[in-house]
Protein backbone atom coordinates (compact mmCIF):
# COMPACT_ATOMS: atom_id res chain seq x y z
CA UNK A 1 0.00 0.00 0.00
CA UNK A 2 0.93 3.57 -0.54
CA UNK A 3 -1.13 6.16 1.26
CA UNK A 4 -2.20 9.38 -0.45
CA UNK A 5 -4.58 11.47 1.67
CA UNK A 6 -7.25 8.93 2.58
CA UNK A 7 -6.48 6.84 -0.52
CA UNK A 8 -5.26 3.25 -0.48
CA UNK A 9 -3.57 1.13 -3.12
CA UNK A 10 -4.37 -2.55 -3.39
CA UNK A 11 -1.88 -4.46 -5.48
CA UNK A 12 -1.53 -7.99 -6.71
CA UNK A 13 1.77 -8.03 -4.84
CA UNK A 14 0.35 -6.79 -1.54
CA UNK A 15 2.05 -5.46 1.55
CA UNK A 16 0.85 -4.53 5.05
CA UNK A 17 -2.69 -3.35 5.90
CA UNK A 18 -3.52 0.31 6.36
CA UNK A 19 -5.81 1.88 8.93
CA UNK A 20 -7.59 5.16 8.16
CA UNK A 21 -9.33 7.59 10.51
CA UNK A 22 -12.48 9.24 9.17
CA UNK A 23 -14.67 11.85 10.86
CA UNK A 24 -18.34 11.45 10.01
CA UNK A 25 -20.04 14.85 10.01
CA UNK A 26 -22.99 13.78 7.82
CA UNK A 27 -25.22 10.74 7.81
CA UNK A 28 -24.08 9.71 4.31
CA UNK A 29 -20.31 9.42 3.90
CA UNK A 30 -17.87 8.36 1.21
CA UNK A 31 -14.33 7.04 1.14
CA UNK A 32 -12.20 7.15 -2.00
CA UNK A 33 -9.53 4.54 -2.66
CA UNK A 34 -7.37 3.21 -5.48
CA UNK A 35 -6.69 -0.28 -6.68
CA UNK A 36 -3.29 -0.50 -8.35
CA UNK A 37 -1.98 -3.61 -10.06
CA UNK A 38 1.81 -3.45 -9.85
CA UNK A 39 2.32 -7.11 -10.77
CA UNK A 40 3.57 -8.51 -14.08
CA UNK A 41 0.15 -9.89 -15.08
CA UNK A 42 -3.50 -8.92 -15.13
CA UNK A 43 -5.64 -9.55 -12.03
CA UNK A 44 -8.91 -11.24 -13.17
CA UNK A 45 -12.31 -11.07 -11.51
CA UNK A 46 -11.71 -7.95 -9.40
CA UNK A 47 -13.98 -7.31 -6.44
CA UNK A 48 -14.52 -5.04 -3.40
CA UNK A 49 -16.22 -6.16 -0.18
CA UNK A 50 -17.28 -4.64 3.15
CA UNK A 51 -18.31 -7.10 5.88
CA UNK A 52 -21.53 -6.11 7.68
CA UNK A 53 -21.00 -3.96 10.77
CA UNK A 54 -23.65 -2.64 13.17
CA UNK A 55 -23.87 1.12 12.67
CA UNK A 56 -22.79 1.21 8.99
CA UNK A 57 -24.96 0.54 5.94
CA UNK A 58 -23.07 0.29 2.64
CA UNK A 59 -25.03 2.11 -0.07
CA UNK A 60 -22.90 1.58 -3.15
CA UNK A 61 -19.63 1.47 -5.03
CA UNK A 62 -18.59 3.61 -7.99
CA UNK A 63 -15.55 3.76 -10.20
CA UNK A 64 -14.50 7.39 -10.50
CA UNK A 65 -11.87 9.18 -12.54
CA UNK A 66 -8.97 11.07 -10.96
CA UNK A 67 -11.21 14.17 -10.74
CA UNK A 68 -13.88 12.26 -8.80
CA UNK A 69 -16.48 12.04 -11.58
CA UNK A 70 -18.46 8.78 -11.70
CA UNK A 71 -17.51 6.42 -14.54
CA UNK A 72 -19.32 3.22 -13.50
CA UNK A 73 -21.72 2.10 -10.76
CA UNK A 74 -21.61 -1.44 -9.37
CA UNK A 75 -24.43 -3.57 -8.00
CA UNK A 76 -24.19 -5.54 -4.76
CA UNK A 77 -23.58 -9.23 -5.48
CA UNK A 78 -26.52 -11.46 -4.60
CA UNK A 79 -26.27 -14.75 -2.73
CA UNK A 80 -23.43 -13.65 -0.45
CA UNK A 81 -24.37 -13.04 3.18
CA UNK A 82 -22.61 -11.18 5.95
CA UNK A 83 -21.01 -8.61 3.65
CA UNK A 84 -21.69 -6.24 0.78
CA UNK A 85 -19.57 -7.56 -2.12
CA UNK A 86 -19.21 -5.83 -5.47
CA UNK A 87 -17.90 -7.59 -8.58
CA UNK A 88 -16.04 -5.17 -10.83
CA UNK A 89 -17.72 -6.76 -13.86
CA UNK A 90 -21.29 -6.38 -12.51
CA UNK A 91 -22.03 -3.63 -15.03
CA UNK A 92 -21.17 -5.87 -18.00
CA UNK A 93 -17.65 -4.50 -18.46
CA UNK A 94 -14.47 -6.39 -17.65
CA UNK A 95 -13.65 -6.88 -13.99
CA UNK A 96 -9.99 -7.49 -14.81
CA UNK A 97 -7.48 -5.05 -13.36
CA UNK A 98 -4.80 -4.88 -16.04
CA UNK A 99 -1.13 -4.95 -15.06
CA UNK A 100 0.05 -1.42 -14.40
CA UNK A 101 -3.54 -0.12 -14.12
CA UNK A 102 -4.68 2.32 -11.47
CA UNK A 103 -8.42 2.35 -10.78
CA UNK A 104 -10.17 4.90 -8.54
CA UNK A 105 -13.25 3.93 -6.52
CA UNK A 106 -15.70 5.56 -4.13
CA UNK A 107 -17.55 3.62 -1.45
CA UNK A 108 -20.75 5.29 -0.26
CA UNK A 109 -22.15 4.39 3.16
CA UNK A 110 -24.45 5.79 5.81
CA UNK A 111 -24.15 5.99 9.56
CA UNK A 112 -27.09 4.15 11.18
CA UNK A 113 -26.01 4.40 14.83
CA UNK A 114 -25.10 7.88 16.02
CA UNK A 115 -25.00 6.95 19.70
CA UNK A 116 -21.59 5.29 19.38
CA UNK A 117 -18.56 7.57 19.39
CA UNK A 118 -16.61 5.35 16.96
CA UNK A 119 -17.47 2.65 14.44
CA UNK A 120 -14.85 0.51 12.70
CA UNK A 121 -15.34 -1.27 9.40
CA UNK A 122 -13.05 -3.14 7.01
CA UNK A 123 -12.88 -2.75 3.25
CA UNK A 124 -11.38 -5.65 1.29
CA UNK A 125 -10.38 -5.61 -2.36
CA UNK A 126 -8.75 -8.21 -4.53
CA UNK A 127 -9.14 -10.64 -7.38
CA UNK A 128 -10.20 -14.22 -7.87
CA UNK A 129 -8.72 -16.98 -10.01
CA UNK A 130 -11.38 -18.51 -12.27
CA UNK A 131 -14.65 -16.68 -11.62
CA UNK A 132 -16.28 -14.17 -9.30
CA UNK A 133 -16.23 -15.36 -5.69
CA UNK A 134 -19.31 -17.23 -4.50
CA UNK A 135 -18.53 -17.42 -0.76
CA UNK A 136 -17.43 -13.87 0.06
CA UNK A 137 -14.01 -12.31 0.54
CA UNK A 138 -12.64 -15.11 2.75
CA UNK A 139 -12.78 -17.60 -0.14
CA UNK A 140 -10.86 -15.68 -2.81
CA UNK A 141 -7.46 -16.09 -4.43
CA UNK A 142 -6.11 -12.75 -3.27
CA UNK A 143 -7.26 -9.83 -1.11
CA UNK A 144 -6.10 -6.84 0.89
CA UNK A 145 -7.81 -5.07 3.77
CA UNK A 146 -8.05 -1.47 4.89
CA UNK A 147 -9.67 -0.65 8.24
CA UNK A 148 -11.65 2.56 8.58
CA UNK A 149 -12.09 4.02 12.06
CA UNK A 150 -15.11 6.31 11.81
CA UNK A 151 -15.42 8.93 14.54
CA UNK A 152 -18.99 10.20 14.82
CA UNK A 153 -18.92 13.99 15.13
CA UNK A 154 -21.29 15.27 17.78
CA UNK A 155 -23.27 18.41 17.10
CA UNK A 156 -22.78 21.26 19.51
CA UNK A 157 -24.97 24.32 19.82
CA UNK A 158 -23.59 27.30 21.62
CA UNK A 159 -26.18 29.89 22.54
CA UNK A 160 -25.26 33.21 24.05
CA UNK A 161 -28.07 35.46 25.27
CA UNK A 162 -28.26 38.83 23.60
CA UNK A 163 -27.52 41.81 25.81
CA UNK A 164 -30.82 43.35 24.54
CA UNK A 165 -32.86 40.51 26.12
CA UNK A 166 -34.82 41.28 29.27
CA UNK A 167 -32.37 40.68 32.04
CA UNK A 168 -29.57 41.10 29.48
CA UNK A 169 -26.23 42.66 30.25
CA UNK A 170 -25.43 42.40 33.92
CA UNK A 171 -27.54 39.80 35.64
CA UNK A 172 -28.14 37.69 32.53
CA UNK A 173 -31.02 35.27 32.96
CA UNK A 174 -32.89 37.33 35.55
CA UNK A 175 -36.31 37.35 33.92
CA UNK A 176 -39.10 37.26 36.47
CA UNK A 177 -41.33 34.26 35.95
CA UNK A 178 -44.44 36.17 37.03
CA UNK A 179 -44.10 39.23 34.79
CA UNK A 180 -44.90 39.54 31.11
CA UNK A 181 -41.97 39.72 28.73
CA UNK A 182 -41.82 40.56 25.04
CA UNK A 183 -41.34 36.85 24.19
Amino acid sequence: YTEEQNTQHFTETLSQPISQNVTANQRTQTVDFKITNTSVSDAPYGWVSVPDVVGINVLGLEEVNASGNTLRTFSVATGISGEKMFFLDSDGQSGTIAKGAVKHYRLKYEITNCTKANITFDLYAGWNCNSNPTQGHIKTCHDKKVTYNVKIAKSLKQITPSTSNPGGGTGLGNISMCQKTKY
